[in-house]
């Protein structure tokens, strides 16, 4: 958790227009991902889904799909939510 919240203040410090956080549903489900074997790993991964995306609320971050970002940006606008 700690690296990710550097990392995004990395991007807020660059005045990025966005972040992308992205991880695989495989990793959700035990033993299916080599990431997740058990679990104690899926919920330590549901933890740090928890602990990042609150923290990125406590910030005023909001989040939007990666398809509708995507759509916003090529058309030359700005994203509708505070961006990272």
């Amino acid at each position: 958790l700690d690296d990710l919240q550097a990392l995004l203040v990395q991007a807020e410090r660059a005045h990025l227009p966005c972040a992308v956080f992205m991880f695989h549903s495989s990793e959700l489900l035990a033993g299916a991902s080599p990431y997740r074997p058990t679990p104690g790993d899926v919920e330590a991964l549901l933890g740090l889904l928890d602990g990042l995306f609150g923290w990125c609320r406590d910030r005023g971050h909001d989040f939007v799909a990666l398809s509708a970002a995507g759509r916003a940006l090529a058309a030359g606008g700005r994203l509708p939510v505070k961006e990272l």
